[in-house]
């Protein structure tokens, strides 16, 4: 019978992709590349409602769209080479 050698890092480096997900970090390659806007986003309730704020720096009001769809908030735009 063949002895296997077991190594825990590739394991562990294989969930990084994941990991990175489930902590806002989707948006980035293994090398730290931004591959997409995961923008930093802050969320509270007050007594009027939920407050939603996001940092989009160098996007304009007018290019970002913002919906609400069976109970899921969708915030969305493109970023042009003009801005």
């Amino acid at each position: 019978m063949a002895v296997m050698r077991w190594d825990p890092w590739s394991e562990l480096a294989a969930l990084q992709p994941d990991v990175n997900q489930v902590f806002g970090r989707a948006g980035q390659t293994s090398t730290g590349r931004a591959t997409g806007l995961v923008p930093p986003i802050d969320a509270y309730r007050t007594e009027s409602g939920l407050v939603v704020r996001v940092e989009l720096p160098g996007m304009r009001p007018e290019d970002v769209e913002v919906s609400v769809s069976d109970g899921m908030l969708t915030i969305s735009g493109e970023k042009g080479t003009d801005t």
